[in-house]
């Protein structure tokens, strides 16, 4: 889940003219030395500060040769090296693929995306009012209970194996007023991605996550992501940490159980295959021309950060970004340069202090985009 929007290689050289096939370099360029060198730098200073065990970052760029680090641990206590294909907690991305499939229910005219949310819950506040479009691009002012209900907050931090059933987590939503009126303004909550998990189950008849695998992650050849249902994780992943009771400790939190955070933030992926959808997600393919074009509508959270449908804008870096107990993770596409940038950190606290694969996002951006971005400007 996010808890909320915080601040904002060796290089191949190539003699002019035509190579012969024999020896031609199948890449047109690299990122430069000073480049390569500037972003491992960068993720060790991170990783040390903040003392995070393991990091990943992919970056691909038109046809140059992509960039794919991964330093440090995926298990501390059997010292087991992170590597790029481990499969890692996505937290909040896991939105665009809820949304995702809320969009091809609307392409179907099941849905419409401007169907009040009194056809299926009138007790929520404004009902009458909110849209489907407004849960989506998070304007329709409901209360988020996942980090503003004190008791939730609670049991996540310290019960983070109990299960949570829709009907509890329904009546917490409900037993609050509206944080502010429908459209005044952009504001991020997980309540929306609750809502529209309900919405989608009740459409459809069918578990939210078997809707995510037939309809976005078997059509696309994700075959490293998944739905979890419970704490396990399964295959090749990264252990996710945070800060233990004792200064300078670590605590193992891998498994949390998925069911509070479900439709805003349960799933699973990796890198791989998460360039897959960051890409997708821009295209649309899954999607009809029209509703593509209303998913990247955007809406001003802050400055040049905007929220569309289930998507966001990083000042022309395109995806989402996620935090959950110890994984923290972005994923963008640069349309301007045909470019991904993609980076996991395996230790998140969710106490809003320290968000290391932000802070690796915003200082690779501004390495190799510094004229693109506005913290790249100095």
């Amino acid at each position: 889940m996010v808890r909320r929007m915080h601040r904002f290689f060796l290089a191949a050289l190539f003699v002019l003219g035509i190579p012969s096939l024999a020896h031609s370099n199948p890449y047109q360029s690299s990122f430069t030395v000073k480049q390569v060198k500037g972003v491992h730098d960068l993720m060790d200073r991170i990783m040390a500060k903040e003392h995070v065990p393991g990091m990943i970052a992919g970056i691909w760029e038109g046809k140059k040769k992509s960039l794919i680090i991964a330093k440090g641990m995926a298990d501390r206590d059997r010292g087991t090296p992170i590597q790029a294909t481990d499969r890692y907690r996505i937290a909040s991305v896991t939105k665009t693929f809820t949304a995702a499939v809320v969009l091809q229910l609307i392409d179907q005219g099941r849905i419409r995306l401007d169907d009040r949310l009194d056809r299926f819950f009138p007790e929520v506040p404004n009902a009458g009012i909110i849209t489907i479009r407004r849960l989506l691009n998070m304007t329709a002012g409901i209360f988020d209970f996942f980090y503003q209900d004190p008791a939730v907050q609670w049991d996540y931090l310290h019960r983070p194996l109990k299960k949570w059933d829709h009907e509890a987590l329904y009546k917490i939503l409900i037993s609050h007023k509206a944080a502010y009126a429908p459209g005044e303004k952009c504001v991020y909550s997980n309540a929306n991605y609750f809502l529209l998990g309900m919405i989608i189950e009740k459409v459809t008849g069918n578990t939210l996550g078997k809707e995510i695998h037939d309809r976005v992650l078997k059509p696309l050849g994700m075959v490293n992501s998944s739905f979890p249902e419970t704490p396990e994780m399964l295959g090749k992943v990264t252990h996710g940490y945070r800060d233990a009771k004792t200064p300078g400790e670590l605590e193992d939190i891998t498994r949390v159980d998925p069911s509070l955070a479900w439709a805003g933030g349960a799933m699973i992926s990796n890198l791989y295959d998460l360039k897959i959808w960051a890409g997708e997600l821009v295209e649309g393919s899954l999607l009809s021309r029209t509703i593509q074009k209303e998913r990247l509508q955007w809406n001003t959270i802050k400055g040049c950060l905007g929220y569309g449908l289930g998507i966001m804008d990083w000042c022309g870096f395109i995806g989402h970004n996620g935090a959950i107990l110890g994984y923290n993770n972005f994923v963008t596409y640069l349309p301007k340069r045909d470019a991904f940038v993609i980076v996991m950190s395996n230790k998140c606290n969710e106490d809003g202090k320290e968000n290391p694969a932000q802070d690796a996002f915003l200082g690779i951006t501004k390495i190799l985009y510094p004229e693109l971005v506005p913290w790249g400007k100095k």
